[in-house]
């Protein structure tokens, strides 16, 4: 990830928009909410090293297996090679 100040309001809302619908509503991570992990991600981005890991480990374990498995798979070929 490239270190980052802020995001505009298109991505922010993007973001916030995809992590409720996706992940909250869903219940993937109950412990977890929308805004916990735009927070997440905005640290990740700005370089903490930390928040970076958890955020790739948590996005991998929990959120890809539950998108769209064709998704999925291509994402899983790509780490492959």
């Amino acid at each position: 990830m490239t270190k980052r100040k802020n995001y505009t309001p298109a991505e922010e809302e993007f973001l916030l928009n995809f992590f409720y619908e996706e992940v909250e509503e869903k219940g993937i991570t109950p412990d977890f909410s929308a805004e916990d992990w735009l927070d997440l991600h905005k640290r990740a981005i700005k370089g903490d090293l930390t928040s970076r890991q958890m955020f790739i480990a948590l996005f991998k374990e929990k959120v890809l297996p539950q998108l769209d498995k064709d998704i999925w798979k291509s994402i899983q070929e790509k780490e492959e090679n």
